[in-house]
């Protein structure tokens, strides 16, 4: 899964996979998802729509969800 680019570069995590099982730094190369939310997504460790909305926003939210990643 792509989830970011460079000019010659792309930053990939391997699919499937589930957001909550990510490591801090796979979570951090996702864009809309810097060190804090990181760090909140590994402590929280989210399951329902209302947990992951107090972490990240609902456009982000949206986005994961259709990658089927939540």
């Amino acid at each position: 899964l792509v989830v970011d680019h460079g000019f010659r570069s792309l930053n990939c995590l391997q699919y499937p996979m589930k957001l909550i099982e990510l490591t801090q730094k796979e979570l951090e190369i996702i864009n809309g998802i810097g060190k804090k939310r990181a760090i909140a997504i590994q402590a929280e460790k989210p399951h329902s729509k209302e947990k992951w909305l107090e972490i990240i926003p609902l456009e982000l939210y949206d986005l994961l969800n259709q990658a089927g990643v939540l």
